[in-house]
Parts: C-alpha cells; sequence; structure tokens
C-alpha cells in the first residue's frame, strides 16, 4: 500500500503520529513534504497499491502537505479502478461519489472529523482501532461490507473508549478529543465502493448529518 501523510500544523501532526504506527505496512511512504500531489500520482501510474491517507480533507478534494491539492475530481476519472482509504474530514461525501462514478473504492468521511491527540495515541490505545480499519480496508477493497464489519468496528471502538475511561480512573488526563475520535472512526465511516449509488455505513449512527453521502 501507499501510506500518505503530510504533517504541517496540530491536526496533521496528531493524524501523523497515527500513519506511523503502520509504515511497516507500506510499499511506499509519503510523508511530509514528500506527501505532495506528483509523488503520488507517480506512484498510482505505476502500480495498483491502495492508498491509505491521514489529513486534512475537502468536500470535493484530498489534500497533501501545505494543502496542496492531490486528488480531484479529474483525478477520478483518470484513476479508474484505485482504492483510496482516507481518514480525512468531509471525503466521503461529495468527493466519495465522484470516486465511485468513476470506477474507483473510496473509504472517507463525512462531515468533521477529530484527529487523535498524540497522548491518545502514545498509550497504545488509538492503534488497534485504525489497525481494524486498516485490515477491512485492504481485505475489502473490492467489495461492499457488511453491517457486521461496521458492527465490529464500533465495538473496537467501544473496547478504546473503555480502555480510556480506566486511563481516566487511573489519575491520567484523557482529552475529550479523544472520545470524540473513537465516535466518528466509525459513526462518520463511508465506503463507497466502484459505481455505488451510495456509500455503506453503519446500521446504527449516532449522527444524522450525510446518511446517504
Amino acid at each position: 500500500m501507499i501510506l500518505f501523510a503530510p504533517e504541517y500544523d496540530e491536526p496533521t501532526r496528531c493524524t501523523f503520529q497515527v500513519a506511523r504506527l503502520f509504515l511497516g505496512m507500506a510499499s511506499e511512504a509519503l510523508l511530509r513534504d514528500e506527501a505532495t500531489r506528483s509523488n503520488l500520482h507517480r506512484l498510482l501510474a505505476g502500480t495498483d497499491w491502495p492508498v491509505v491517507a491521514f489529513g486534512h480533507g475537502a468536500m470535493r478534494h484530498l489534500p497533501g502537505q501545505n494543502s496542496e491539492v492531490v486528488l480531484n475530481g479529474r483525478d477520478a476519472r483518470a484513476l479508474s479502478g484505485k482504492a483510496v482509504l482516507a481518514f480525512s474530514c468531509h471525503t466521503g461525501t461529495e468527493f466519495g461519489g465522484m470516486m465511485s462514478r468513476s470506477g474507483n473504492t473510496w473509504w472517507g468521511y463525512t462531515g468533521l472529523v477529530t484527529a487523535p491527540p498524540e497522548e491518545a495515541t502514545e498509550s497504545g490505545l488509538i492503534g488497534p482501532v485504525f489497525a481494524f480499519l486498516l485490515d477491512g480496508f485492504l481485505r475489502m477493497r473490492d467489495e461492499v461490507p457488511p453491517a457486521g464489519f461496521f458492527m465490529s468496528l464500533r465495538e473496537v471502538c467501544d473496547e478504546a473508549a473503555n480502555g480510556f475511561d480506566e486511563r481516566y480512573l487511573a489519575g491520567h488526563d484523557v482529552e475529550v478529543q479523544t472520545y470524540q475520535c473513537l465516535l466518528h472512526v466509525w459513526d462518520r465511516l463511508r465506503v463507497w465502493s466502484a459505481g455505488a449509488a451510495e456509500p455503506a455505513h453503519h446500521p446504527n449512527l449516532q449522527s444524522d448529518i450525510f446518511i446517504l453521502g
């Protein structure tokens, strides 16, 4: 897989820390100043590797280092048959549909998503959540994930939240953003399979924003 993770402000510093957990799984890693449009398209043109991206997002494109547009609607048509997981705000709504209509698979997020604080990642409790997410993406990138996958993802997030509760009771500081992140990971995930009319998602959403998008 191609691991893509810019780092240039506080939110991307947090998502970069998560991305680093998966360096050992990457065939190529485009990190920090290497997370550019030219570098990503060079790799996409020469391989069929899936992309796992962490960072900021937008309604109609995926940003890279310093907010450079690295994937947009015109790219969707040119990259038919690719698979991307983007832990990035808004990318699972309009842009996910654009990618799907062009024959790509897109795992993205609807609305705003919260990056886990660095302390949460360092605790060791966040890693298994994203490991479960990445494993599902890599296994099912050519399939529509069943409801059971989304339900299991929620269970993994709930287990992590319980672990943070225990840390708090033991005297550790736990930021509210940690719990928001764990909610968003399962609740705002939208999976657009290639050619899908609408995305797959958890059957029992906690938020009603962009339910179909």
